[in-house]
């Protein structure tokens, strides 16, 4: 596996470079992906799916059907109604059901779980 940094995506202007450490979070927009890095969103013509194939797996999971998260960049998780995880500046993104367990064991490979 390759240790990338950074990530060329297109834009409607070209393509901007982005450094994968910022990443809060990916969100699927129909055929397109809403990145929320710490400073921006930015709109990619490309799907969630073709994210999911490229971007590290020991950092990046994905927790929901229109969900990417950075497994860096979560504070929190809540089990209240639904299983939730808080990202840093509070952001909610739900965990399905469907990718419940996956997200624990993946958790339980990159961080402490007690």
């Amino acid at each position: 596996m390759n240790n990338f940094e950074n990530i060329l995506v297109p834009t409607k202007d070209g393509f901007i470079s982005l450094k994968l450490s910022t990443f809060l979070f990916l969100k699927a927009e129909g055929s397109y992906t809403n990145i929320k890095t710490n400073d921006k969103e930015i709109l990619v013509s490309r799907n969630l799916k073709q994210f999911e194939e490229v971007l590290p797996i020991d950092h990046f999971i994905r927790v929901h059907k229109s969900y990417i998260v950075n497994i860096n960049s979560i504070k929190s998780i809540t089990k209240s109604k639904h299983l939730a995880i808080i990202l840093h500046g509070n952001l909610i993104i739900p965990v399905s059901e469907s990718k419940r367990d996956y997200f624990f064991e993946k958790l339980k490979e990159t961080a402490i779980v007690i």
